[in-house]
């Protein structure tokens, strides 16, 4: 894999200084009272040490370093369902804002809209309209980025000029539905196809088409949810374990009985995958890849349905309960897997495209692959 070594002293450092702020001042309780909140005080000890904002150069506003360390920021912060924007704000406005040579706002969380909205000229001005639905954390950011086609732009708004109706997710997390009725973007550029995008190390060959914007953030937030929904099944890998240690029946631990130890080794075994698929993530992130985007969704959606399942059956009636944290991963894992699209989406594109670039002969072109 190219680009960054997660494995650097940097990345180390990094995920060190993560799990000591999260473990001693995102306590559990602090969380579940957080879980439909913004834990503002965590976001700004966050924003203190630059995480928010990594992958994003330094020039453009952000905290520098590359893919590798912005994927293991949003993994750390699934490990403990930490409710906040890292990869809205990193992986796809932000890169979006500097794909387009613009700046990140200083110090802000940043929304992001997938779905393309509308732009016109009026009296020399840019007007924007257009509604977008399940946007991430858009009633809690002060700035929102969004595409406009025809030409192809991106556009940095103000929340605050928006009407947003919040919504949620089933972990919580809010996805909102806003509404802008010609509101003036306090920036915009227009995409040039000619510019090579500076945070991809390996580009493809300059005369295939490049996909376009809308479509590359949705495969942006694919690999993020796919990198999350490893963090997330780890987390829930070790509640299980440490469960069927501590819970005894009949005078032993559960996790002795057969059937029981066959529900971690499946569960295990899901983690596992999802572990791999982390790496088609960020390789794809790297190499903007669709198919290996595609890749990554299709499995570690698939794990995140096989973790959550099978981690409430070892875990009986308490992992029901609201006050045992089992939930608090399990439900962003049913609302992971479907976020950026679900894997029946993400494989049945991909067998699409195959199936329309193999020139008549799909499986030997898979086979080769």
């Amino acid at each position: 894999m190219t680009g960054p070594d997660p494995t650097s002293a940097e990345a180390k450092a990094l995920e060190e200084a993560m799990r000591r702020l999260l473990s001693t001042r995102y306590d559990a309780l602090a969380a579940r009272a957080t879980d439909r909140g913004w834990p503002e005080p965590l976001w700004d000890s966050l924003a203190e040490m630059g995480v928010p904002w990594l992958g994003i150069a330094e020039e453009r506003g952000g905290s520098g370093g590359g893919v590798a360390e912005s994927a293991l920021a949003v993994r750390v912060a699934a490990e403990y369902a930490a409710p906040l924007p890292i990869a809205e704000t990193a992986l796809l406005a932000g890169w979006a804002l500097a794909r387009a040579g613009l700046a990140v706002p200083e110090g802000a969380a940043l929304a992001c809209a997938i779905e393309p909205l509308r732009v016109r000229e009026h009296a020399g001005e840019l007007i924007v309209s257009g509604a977008v639905r399940d946007v991430g954390w858009a009633s809690h950011c002060e700035y929102l980025v969004a595409v406009c086609p025809t030409p192809e732009r991106v556009v940095l708004l103000r929340t605050a000029d928006a009407r947003i109706e919040p919504g949620a997710n089933i972990a919580g997390e809010p996805r909102d539905h806003v509404t802008f009725d010609r509101a003036r973007p306090i920036a915009s550029a227009v995409l040039d196809p000619a510019v090579p995008d500076p945070t991809v190390l390996d580009p493809t060959e300059p005369d295939m088409a490049e996909p376009d914007m809308a479509d590359r953030l949705l495969t942006r937030g694919a690999a993020a949810r796919s990198i999350a929904i490893s963090g997330a099944a780890d987390r829930v890998l070790d509640l299980c374990v440490e469960h069927a240690r501590t819970r005894r029946q009949f005078g032993k631990p559960i996790g002795a009985f057969q059937a029981v130890a066959h529900l971690l080794a499946r569960i295990a075994g899901a983690s596992v995958a999802a572990q791999g698929a982390v790496a088609l993530a960020v390789q794809s992130l790297h190499s903007d890849d669709m198919s290996l985007a595609a890749a990554a969704k299709t499995v570690a959606s698939e794990a995140a349905g096989t973790v959550a399942e099978l981690a409430h059956q070892v875990h009986g009636a308490i992992g029901m309960t609201r006050e045992h944290d089992l939930h608090r991963y399990t439900r962003r894992l049913w609302a992971w897997r479907d976020e950026y699209g679900s894997d029946r989406y993400w494989a049945r594109r991909t067998g699409s495209e195959l199936i329309d670039t193999a020139a008549g002969e799909p499986w030997h072109d898979l086979v080769r692959t």
